[in-house]
């Protein structure tokens, strides 16, 4: 393999972001579509609003898990990603580099996450994600964690010393 991993991080945390904008949109749309076209139909048919009441109500009970889930999948995958990686320890200051300005840079694009999720439009659906927002908020943590197990398992692990490349450093 000659991947090196260091970019994979920028990858898992672009895929959250991304889970987590496609989640709040999709529930807010739902949401809307559920006040405006439930009320309308129900004016033509008590047994399509309860229908669509019903319908509404199984997306909105999955929508946070799947997103929580689709989450842990992507760190995980990370953590099983960093392990296969064979790494020479002079990319240990590129990983350094590359997580620095990952630390630096995401609080802003979280930032604008968190913003996103606090508007007075997306409140409804704010409040049907509360695992998703928790993801957000508390996502500086969850960041340097990820950095620091992912660090550990590309760069701690023991190689072999007839491997090309490694031997004990």
């Amino acid at each position: 393999m000659n991947k090196k991993a260091q970019a994979d991080i920028v990858y898992v945390v672009a895929l959250i972001i991304g889970i987590a904008v496609i989640v709040l949109i999709t529930t807010t749309i739902t949401t809307t579509l559920n006040t405006n076209f439930g009320d309308a139909l129900g004016d033509i048919s008590p047994e399509a609003q309860n229908a669509t009441q019903t319908v509404f109500s199984i997306w909105h009970g999955w929508a946070d898990s799947v997103a929580v889930i689709a989450i842990i999948f992507a760190i995980i995958s990370l953590f099983i990603f960093s392990f296969l990686v064979n790494i020479h320890p002079i990319f240990l200051f590129l990983y350094i580099i590359l997580t620095l300005f990952l630390a630096i840079f995401s609080p802003y694009i979280i930032g604008v996450l968190e913003d996103l999720f606090l508007r007075p439009e997306m409140a409804d659906a704010t409040a049907q994600l509360p695992a998703t927002f928790w993801i957000i908020d508390n996502f500086g943590i969850i960041l340097i964690a990820i950095i620091v197990i992912s660090g550990i398992i590309m760069f701690a692990k023991i190689r072999p010393r007839n491997e090309i490349g490694g031997g004990s450093f």
